[in-house]
């Protein structure tokens, strides 16, 4: 799932990505909020770099949570953790560090 978002990042097709996000995200977040804030996010080169080289590690995984960790291409960046929740309709992004709608 993790991976299928980053891929969809990578291709500049935020809009298929907001159904992969928790309904806690989807409800501080409207579509267009989220479009609009993932279109400024992707318009920045090194965002579009790092995307490209970012590949998703497992973390911790707990009954109704896990960690994915996502390790920087180069010395100078963070590591990205992503929250997933299980939800009834399956895994969902709900905290996501180094995008602007990590709240």
């Amino acid at each position: 799932m993790t991976q299928a978002f980053l891929t969809e990042l990578r291709l500049g097709e935020g809009g298929a990505t907001y159904d992969l996000l928790s309904e806690r995200l989807r409800g501080r977040l409207s579509q267009e909020i989220y479009e609009r804030h993932l279109k400024a996010w992707l318009a920045s080169e090194s965002v579009r770099w790092e995307l490209r080289y970012r590949e998703p590690r497992a973390g911790v995984t707990r009954e109704l949570t896990a960690e994915v960790l996502l390790p920087p291409p180069g010395p100078r960046a963070k590591t990205w953790t992503w929250v997933l929740v299980k939800e009834e309709s399956g895994w969902k992004l709900d905290r996501l560090e180094g995008a602007p709608f990590a709240r």
